[in-house]
């Protein structure tokens, strides 16, 4: 309560009004909008307004240090303390298991991943050749996403199809060891003849 009047320990008749002035608190002001600033631009401009701020990192392919969300918003008292999420710059690296290579690729290079460090070792699987096998780092899954930066180096193992089981090498046949392929001769005497 700020105030009252009459004054408190004033006397008046029973009966008399009161006017009581209580107070709503800390007046409420503007936050402002920091999506999009840098974290340091976003702070400064938060405790100019008076607020307090606190930074957090968070998974995000956007710049790295770029403010992508923060709470609360709207409204508060002076001296509230303000939470900014600012980009780490990984981005989320898919399962590519199965991917046509050239796809595996070009997939990356969308996501900003540095072409030169894409590797391919091509290793026997039973996967047709051209697909990636497997991958380092692993991709993501449904109950596990997988965040890289967009500089690390990723392995795909492409596939050059099953292995062929070896020849078994045998032996050419020689003059010797080839036994006789002519019938024998057979003789028929007509009968009378002896």
């Amino acid at each position: 309560m700020f105030g009252q009047d009459p004054a408190a320990n004033s006397e008046v008749a029973p009966g008399t009004a009161v006017d009581i002035t209580v107070s709503a608190g800390p007046s409420a002001i503007k936050i402002p909008n920091v999506e999009g600033k840098s974290r340091e631009v976003a702070q400064k401009m938060l405790e100019d307004a008076g607020f307090k701020v606190e930074a957090k990192e968070k998974n995000s392919s956007e710049k790295a240090g770029t403010v992508v969300d923060y709470t609360p918003a709207g409204e508060a008292a002076r001296g509230t303390v303000i939470t900014i999420f600012y980009a780490n710059g990984k981005v989320k690296l898919p399962d590519f298991t199965n991917y046509p290579e050239d796809q595996a690729r070009q997939v990356m290079a969308d996501l900003g991943i540095d072409p030169n460090r894409i590797i391919a070792v091509p290793t026997t699987s039973r996967l047709e050749a051209g697909r990636v096998a497997k991958q380092d780092p692993t991709g993501s899954t449904d109950t596990n996403e997988v965040w890289v930066p967009k500089d690390s180096t990723i392995k795909l193992w492409v596939s050059t199809g099953p292995a062929t089981p070896p020849q078994s090498e045998t032996p050419t046949p020689t003059e010797s060891s080839t036994p006789p392929t002519t019938e024998p001769t057979v003789t028929i005497t007509p009968p009378g003849h002896g």
